[in-house]
């Protein structure tokens, strides 16, 4: 308030309507994006020395070993992991796949942790080897070398409300529980067990536990805050939030003529009417691979043979669907006009009800990539 030279709270609250740019700044200084290279060394030795040995028993040498890291940051920790796991492996002689998901709720943070640079200071929590071996020296710092950042894949993402990685090996969600009320840890933690695969670990700060949920994980090291994945079926279905492209598109390129204030207003309505009121739907290509979806997609296809579940995946595949919605597909022809298409419902095997198919051009075509 004294930046923007405004006395009163009211007045600031005017401020903000005003100026869009400065509900952004508001947003950036209110997140934490405290992080660092090896945060608590001990831990990371733990992890190396007991969970990934775990992970590699249940994996072929083929199998990927699939990570997730909500609340990444800058990617500090995330390419932390990369850089343990890399070597763990060397050591091992695999040759195992590495897919490390680091996700932030901020695209600004997000940003710099895909650029992977960082200023001198790192090298304090550093080796020499590690800094040879894992960065390159440039003017005012050091840069991730290119074949440990293509281990990381970094998105937008929240947590809370946006549908999770799945058939993980590992959840790396240190010291970020700590900042969420009882509500959020209360929704957060069920969404990690779903998303973690059979014997996979969750690997807390150690401030955090598994709070009223230890039903769902068994604590493998009390010291480290590391759980394993116990059987128990989830406890609720979960409802997760459509997000329209929204990481990729400008306001103003939409051509809505809205604000960015005017615009989170319009998404957090959709939200809530789609949430209460809509069924679930999924937007899909012309070779009926799902691009995205709302609502649980379990409804609508069986579990895929390749587990590939992500923000950005194509699943359900093709060969994932009910045979009913495979037949007569209509996009093959890849147009954008549109067209009106007869809606089937049939009741599927496991009983979940009917399903009506409705194929619908949406507004983001491009020549040999329409979706639907």
């Amino acid at each position: 308030m004294i930046m923007r030279g405004v006395k009163s709270l009211s007045d600031y609250v005017v401020d903000l309507k005003e100026h869009g740019e400065e509900v952004r700044t508001l947003y950036g200084e209110i997140l934490i994006h405290v992080t660092e290279f090896f945060r608590d060394p001990d831990s990371f030795k733990a992890l190396v020395s007991q969970v990934f040995p775990s992970l590699l028993k249940n994996h072929a040498p083929e199998e990927p070993i699939r990570i997730w890291t909500p609340g990444c940051a800058t990617g500090e920790e995330a390419y932390s992991i990369a850089m343990s796991l890399t070597e763990f492996l060397e050591g091992k002689k695999r040759l195992n796949p590495i897919q490390i998901f680091a996700t932030d709720i901020s695209e600004e943070v997000i940003q710099k942790a895909r650029i992977g640079f960082y200023p001198e200071s790192v090298d304090q929590n550093l080796s020499k080897e590690r800094l040879h071996r894992f960065f390159d020296k440039v003017q005012g710092g050091y840069k991730i070398r290119k074949e440990l950042r293509d281990l990381c894949l970094f998105s937008r993402h929240d947590v809370t409300t946006d549908p999770p990685f799945a058939n993980l090996d590992l959840i790396s969600c240190r010291n970020v529980l700590i900042y969420f009320g009882t509500l959020l840890q209360k929704r957060v933690i069920p969404i990690f067990h779903h998303a973690l695969g059979s014997g996979g670990y969750l690997w807390l700060g150690k401030s955090e536990n598994s709070g009223e949920f230890s039903e769902l994980f068994n604590l493998s090291d009390k010291t480290h805050k590391t759980y394993t994945r116990s059987d128990r079926p989830p406890i609720k279905p979960f409802q997760f939030s459509t997000r329209q492209l929204r990481d990729s598109m400008d306001a103003t390129k939409m051509g809505l003529g809205l604000t960015p204030i005017g615009l989170d207003f319009r998404k957090d309505v959709d939200k809530l009417i789609l949430s209460k009121f809509a069924p679930p739907g999924v937007v899909i290509n012309a070779d009926l691979e799902s691009c995205s979806f709302a609502a649980a997609p379990f409804h609508f296809s069986n579990r895929p043979p390749d587990n590939r579940v992500s923000i950005s995946s194509r699943w359900p595949g093709r060969n994932s669907w009910p045979p009913f919605v495979r037949q007569s597909n209509p996009l093959k022809k890849k147009t954008n006009r549109s067209k009106d298409a007869v809606c089937i419902s049939k009741s599927t095997e496991n009983g979940l009800g009917s399903i009506s198919k409705c194929y619908r051009p949406t507004r983001w075509f491009r020549p040999r990539r329409a979706l639907f």
